[in-house]
């Protein structure tokens, strides 16, 4: 993990990164490159798509039941 400060945007740090770990120790690999935003956007990502998914399926249930609750609520 890096942090980059300066201003720069992350993404022009990664080759400097990389660069810097492989004058340490050439075998080391270099993976992951991403930004903290980025990260954190995957991660919660699936959650909320889950999470419309299972709201739009409530919605659909609730539209196609509710005539036949309100028809025995009547009688």
């Amino acid at each position: 993990m890096a942090r980059v400060s300066g201003g720069r945007p992350a993404e022009t740090a990664a080759p400097a990164i990389r660069d810097a770990v492989h004058a340490t120790d050439p075998q080391s690999p270099v993976s992951f490159e991403k930004t903290f935003d980025e990260v954190i956007q995957e991660t919660f990502a699936r959650p909320r798509e889950s999470s419309r998914r299972a709201a739009c399926i409530t919605v659909v249930s609730l539209k196609v039941s509710w005539p036949t609750v309100a028809r025995r609520a009547t009688s």
